[in-house]
Order: C-alpha cells, then sequence, then structure tokens
C-alpha cells in the first residue's frame, strides 16, 4: 500500500496567529525638538480622540463679572424700575391694614408725636400689649408682605433671568416688559418645583443650624450676665455669617434656575438642575471663589443699605418729615432691587461660559 499522496490532497498550511502591530500616536513637542512616538498598546483603554474635545472654559473672574453684571444691569433701566415697582406696590399693599390701625390708635393718644418719633418705646410696647388685635394685624401684614415678595419673584424668576442673558442668547427675551412676564409665567412651575427642593435641602438646614445655635445660646445665662454691646458682639459675627451663607445658596440658587432654563422639553428634572447649578457655582476651587465672593458683596451691600437706611429713615421720623422719610425708604429699596439684580446678572455672566452655546464640557 503505498503510504504516496495524491496531487492536490495536502492539507492547508495555516499561518502562525500574528498579534496587531502596536498604534504609534505621534505626541507634538517644541518645535525644536525631536518626534516622539507614544506607543499605546492595542484594546480598550482612553480614546486619544476624547482628549481633543474642547473643555469647559475656567470661569471669569470676580471682578469682570461684576463688571459685566453691572453694565447688563443698567443696559435695562426700564427692567429695574419694573422690580422696584412691584416691591413697591406689594409692600404698600400688605402692610395698608397695619398703617391704618396704628394711625387710629396713635391718634387717640396724647403722645402721637413722642410715639411716632420713637422717644417713648415703652409706651409703644403698651399701647401694643392694650390691644391685641393690632398686634395680630401687623403679623399678619408682615408675613402677607413676605409671601407676596417671595411669589412675585419666584414667578418672574424665569424671566428676568431670561432677560439678563448675554445678546443674541438662544434664551434670551426681548426687551418687551410682556415678553417678560410671558416667560416668567410659563415656568413658574419649573421655578416653584425647584424652589422647593432647594428650601429642602439647603435653606431649610441653615435655618435649623444658626436658628438652633441662637436658641441654645438665649438659653444660656450669657444674656443675663453681659451687656447689650457685649451680646451684640457676639451675635453680630454669627448672623452676619449666616447672611453670608444665606446669600452663597441664592448664587446657587440663580446657577440651578438658569440650567433648568436652558433644559429640553424631554428633562423636566429640578434635581439635576440643582446638581448642575452647584457644579457651575462650587465645582471649582475658582468657581467657588468667585461665586463666594458674589455671596459676601450681596450680604455687605444688603446689610448695609438696610442699616444707613433705617438710620436716616429714623432721624427724618423723629423731625416728622413723613414725605421725606418715605422718599428715603423708597431710594433706599430701589438701591436693594439694583443690587439683586447686580448679583443675578452677575450669576448669569458667571454660567454664561458652561451654558452658552459654543462651550462644552468633556465627558
Amino acid at each position: 500500500m503505498s503510504m504516496a499522496m495524491e496531487p492536490g490532497s495536502e492539507p492547508a498550511i495555516v499561518p502562525p496567529l500574528v498579534p496587531p502591530p502596536a498604534l504609534a500616536i505621534p505626541t507634538p513637542m517644541r518645535s525644536d525638538a525631536p518626534l516622539v512616538l507614544q506607543v499605546r498598546p492595542p484594546g480598550p483603554g482612553d480614546d486619544p480622540a476624547r482628549s481633543r474635545l474642547p473643555r469647559r472654559a475656567a470661569p471669569p473672574g470676580f471682578l469682570a463679572v461684576l463688571g459685566h453684571g453691572a453694565r447688563r444691569v443698567f443696559s435695562q433701566p426700564w427692567l429695574l424700575l419694573f422690580v422696584w415697582g412691584l416691591s413697591f406696590l406689594t409692600a404698600m399693599a400688605a402692610s395698608s391694614p397695619a398703617m391704618v390701625m396704628l394711625g387710629m390708635l396713635l391718634g387717640k393718644r396724647p403722645a402721637a408725636v413722642q410715639l411716632a418719633r420713637g422717644e417713648s418705646d415703652v409706651l409703644f410696647g403698651e399701647l401694643l400689649e392694650d390691644h391685641p388685635v393690632a398686634i395680630a394685624i401687623i403679623v399678619a401684614s408682615v408675613f402677607i408682605a413676605a409671601a407676596l415678595f417671595f411669589f412675585t419673584h419666584l414667578v418672574l424668576s424665569g424671566g428676568l433671568l431670561s432677560a439678563l442673558r448675554r445678546p443674541g442668547h438662544p434664551q434670551r427675551v426681548g426687551t418687551a416688559l410682556n415678553q417678560i412676564v410671558a416667560r416668567g409665567l410659563a415656568t413658574t412651575g419649573a421655578m416653584l418645583r425647584l424652589e422647593l427642593l432647594f428650601l429642602l435641602l439647603v435653606r431649610g438646614p441653615i435655618v435649623l443650624v444658626f436658628g438652633g445655635l441662637t436658641a441654645l445660646g438665649m438659653r444660656s445665662k450669657y444674656p443675663d450676665t453681659h451687656s447689650l454691646p457685649d451680646i451684640l458682639a457676639w451675635v453680630g459675627p454669627a448672623a452676619g455669617l449666616a447672611l453670608w451663607v444665606w446669600c452663597g445658596g441664592t448664587v446657587v440658587l440663580y446657577a440651578a434656575r438658569l440650567q433648568r432654563l436652558a433644559q429640553t422639553a424631554g428633562e423636566h428634572s429640578a434635581w439635576r438642575a440643582l446638581l448642575a447649578g452647584l457644579r457651575l457655582t462650587m465645582g471649582s476651587l475658582a468657581a467657588a471663589r468667585v461665586s463666594m465672593s458674589l455671596a459676601l458683596a450681596a450680604a455687605a451691600g444688603m446689610a448695609g443699605l438696610v442699616i444707613v437706611g433705617r438710620m436716616l429713615a429714623a432721624r427724618l421720623d423723629y423731625a416728622l418729615l413723613v414725605i421725606a422719610a418715605l422718599l428715603v425708604r423708597q431710594g433706599f429699596a430701589l438701591l436693594r432691587s439694583l443690587l439683586t439684580l447686580w448679583i443675578m446678572a452677575s450669576t448669569v455672566e458667571l454660567c454664561s461660559p458652561a451654558d452658552g452655546s459654543s462651550a462644552t464640557t468633556s465627558s
């Protein structure tokens, strides 16, 4: 039997497996240096194309943010007058019952002039104790004024932020007040849900922490054994810190509202907007520095306006210059509205490099 194989029946020769060659990725260096090859083995790993994606721009500086915000507010003076007018109308509508009640009570007292000047605080306290209905009306007026102020600003927050966008931004609304109001009314539900979430996660804990510390301090023997200046020196820094943290939360809330307005129709999520706003304002050391500087400017400016305005108005009340005192109060209210819009516009400027149409974030 022959062992020779017939032609054409030889077994196929299988070539040996050769691993694929490694990828050579050139890495550019200085023009005077030789070209260096960076070898990456094949297989799963970092994709070099991902490093070529544009990264989020660094946040602008604090002074640059304030400058752009101021120019944006002063370029729309009607917006400032609109916000101030709403604050004035809501305050007058809420405080009118209390003013009528106090006018009726003070007008029947021989010491009405001293009471109006603030010279007899003890007598004013006794007057309120003798008329508990007046106390109820005053407290209700304060709460109604606060509720109206909160509700009007909540309704208009979406329109105001959209009006303070950069010119040419796709989400910027027109200069007409009806467009701002329409934008605010259209986004009231989204802003309300975001506000409730922020109240639960941020505002509530701030009030609980600082309120609890204040209650513990007042229950101790320190207020009974020290004078009023010593107590104010102890409470003042804590109150300033609480106001600073509160304003810092407001900056984060403005950024979260911007992100909520930028969400598409398929992603209605207040939680994602809040996280995105927190990353924009506190996600890096530079952004946190600018955000807390804005909060410090807001806290110092608001406290200074309230204290100085009260001092000037009290002097005019002492001189019974009612019209002048009213003008001073409304002038400082206008300045407070200006400060609010300024911080809002500065926050928009801080977030604009990240939420603008020309900037993207690398995955």
